[in-house]
């Protein structure tokens, strides 16, 4: 079990549409991207990098196709590599 600490829903609400769309970009794209949303907190910037970050790390893993690999799943392995 992780020691890192659950993800707010409210933070949990806003990353999760965002993290669906930078999921569809290819992985060369998803900096560039996320470099654009100079609007969102940096609470939620820093929790996508970071969700994406372990997206990259287990690319192998992540099925192709927007949707397919839920938010659920990556913040857990999150989670647990913050442990």
């Amino acid at each position: 079990m992780s020691d890192a600490p659950p993800l707010d829903p409210v933070l949990y609400a806003r990353v999760g549409p965002l993290l669906d769309q930078a999921l569809e970009l290819p992985p060369e794209r998803r900096g560039p991207w996320l470099s654009r949303l100079r609007d969102e907190s940096s609470v939620v910037i820093e929790t996508l990098a970071r969700l994406l970050a372990q997206a990259e790390v287990d690319d192998e893993a992540l099925p192709s196709g927007p949707g397919l690999y839920s938010l659920e799943q990556l913040i857990k392995e999150w989670s647990t590599s913050q442990a």
